[in-house]
């Protein structure tokens, strides 16, 4: 999980994601173009793992991709960041696109509508992005923060504290946090000066041009190290929750402002700083050791992550932290259930995996940048993408299968890699240049007919068609017609839908695999 700024190939840092699920509200409906013409000018991305909402931006919505796929009509990409079911790209001309589940409004278009497509948020001179659970924030070049999305725990740091009035199930009256987020960026109103962001778990970071850190959000384990729990109380869909709607200063034992930092993360319920002479302070829960310390205690202040030195980039995960070394090698410490720390001796947090003082992971040499997710690790040395840790039961490795590893595995057949993101349960990889896969479903006009091709490898195929409407449902669908031959990327499928009018159709292809099904929809018009 990380969230870097504008510029290709740059070090990963921050982080974001948890909050309730956000189920797809409307299937996917996409603006389908010929192969050729889905490889635009610029660098694109590719994305795996868990796509039941469509964050990978495919353009279909099925349970999961175990290998990388390509993101459609996304190119000029400078960096990434992941929510939980939600997929975010920064531009290189400075704007944001979002794509992926959108019940809290956290694609920012101003809906409650999921998008298996990029949208664009409508911001322009963006610096950075973060995105964590339903949550984002976009850090602008005048030092100012705009966010989007949920507010269940004052993600917005507004300052509003449960400002929503509703009658519960029961007929009482209660003020809650429900409903209070928002679906179109706003303004942090506290923040100026801000060189970098983070958000994971509800807690919101913000990096200051003076080399301090200002905090709001979720604070029921002292994640946002301002050296109290609360002090507010959100009422949230989860019940009662510690909180601070406020930015408020990090701080150290002594209670004095954390400072000399050039790099934040946050993780899900812990957070790290990373100073300038090259040691890392952390702070919030560390059940799994992931403070880094030691100990399995917890802490609301800022303190030294022990026996790190020389500490280039930072990254958080669920339960974990990484820590880029100057000799490029990669420490790691904290939750360890799942292998996402390497091939490391484990010892036992609360009977959990886990690794309380940061230990370099074997395996990795030479690396550039690093991302924990949520279980998982992304490390990237010349171009090259290494994936480990859990792959069940998404294929988040994007190795090509659903077992998991403590070994890291190279991804094959991508071209060179610029930057990625490890996400909760998906993630993406900007391409340095070139194309990703080929689509899995495209459709082509021709005169007075669609072209459709897809390269999907099923137990069996439908293909419908009907003409589109522009509000609401479009026309009655014709008989499906049905295939059950091979599909391949060197040997594709195709149908040619003919006798059409010159009006917008969407094709629907439901292809039933073993793992599910992939229903795919495009819009196009016939010629």
């Amino acid at each position: 999980m990380s969230n870097s700024p504008r510029s290709r190939g740059g070090s990963r840092q921050l982080a974001g994601r948890s909050v309730a699920a956000a189920l797809l509200a409307s299937l996917v409906a996409v603006l389908s173009a010929p192969a050729s013409a889905l490889a635009e000018p610029g660098v694109g991305a590719v994305a795996w793992g868990d796509n039941s909402a469509a964050q990978l931006g495919a353009g279909y919505k099925n349970p999961f991709e175990e290998s990388p796929v390509s993101v459609l009509g996304l190119s000029n990409v400078a960096s990434v960041a992941l929510g939980y079911h939600l997929s975010v790209a920064l531009l290189g001309d400075g704007t944001v696109r979002t794509w992926g589940g959108n019940v809290y409004g956290q694609l920012g278009d101003k809906t409650h509508v999921a998008s298996g497509s990029p949208v664009d948020v409508g911001l322009r001179n963006v610096k950075q992005i973060a995105a964590g659970g339903a949550h984002v924030l976009a850090l602008l070049e005048d030092g100012t923060v705009e966010n989007w999305g949920a507010n269940e725990f004052g993600q917005l740091g507004n300052g509003l504290l449960n400002p929503v009035k509703r009658t519960t199930p029961t007929g009482a009256v209660e003020w809650t946090m429900q409903g209070s987020g928002s679906d179109e960026p706003v303004r942090v109103p506290a923040l100026s000066t801000v060189v970098a962001v983070a958000i994971d778990g509800g807690s919101a970071f913000a990096l200051l041009a003076d080399g301090t850190v200002r905090a709001w959000g979720r604070n029921d384990r002292g994640q946002l190290g301002i050296g109290v729990l609360g002090p507010q109380v959100c009422n949230s869909e989860i019940g009662e929750v510690p909180c601070e709607t406020n930015p408020q200063t990090v701080r150290l034992t002594n209670h004095e402002p954390l400072h000399g930092v050039k790099a934040i993360a946050a993780g899900s319920e812990a957070a790290y700083a990373l100073l300038t002479n090259g040691t890392v302070m952390a702070w919030g829960n560390n059940g799994r050791g992931q403070l880094g310390n030691g100990t399995t205690v917890a802490r609301d202040v800022a303190a030294e992550v022990k026996r790190l030195s020389g500490v280039l980039a930072i990254s958080a995960g669920g339960s974990d932290a990484l820590a880029l070394l100057s000799s490029g090698r990669v420490a790691g410490w904290g939750g360890d259930n799942y292998g996402q720390l390497g091939p490391q001796a484990d010892e036992s947090c609360q009977t959990h995996a886990c690794v309380e003082s940061p230990s370099v992971i074997p395996g990795l040499e030479n690396i550039a940048s690093v991302s924990a997710g949520r279980g998982f690790t992304l490390a990237l040395a010349a171009g090259k993408l290494w994936s480990f840790g859990d792959n069940e039961p998404w294929g988040q490795l994007g190795t090509g299968g659903l077992l998991s590893t403590a070994t890291p595995k190279p991804l094959e057949g991508l071209p060179p890699i610029s930057t990625m993101d490890a996400g909760e349960q998906h993630a993406i990889a900007v391409l340095q240049s070139g194309s990703g896969p080929a689509p899995r479903f495209s459709v082509t006009p021709a005169s007075g007919r669609l072209n459709v091709t897809w390269t999907v490898s099923a137990l069996s195929a439908a293909l419908r068609w009907r003409p589109a409407a522009s509000y609401g449902e479009g026309g009655t669908w014709s008989p499906a017609v049905t295939f059950k031959q091979p599909c391949s990327a060197s040997a594709p499928c195709s149908y040619t839908i003919s006798g059409l009018s010159p009006v917008s159709y969407e094709v629907e292809l439901n292809t039933a695999l073993a793992n599910g099904t992939i229903v795919s929809r495009k819009t196009i018009a016939s010629p």
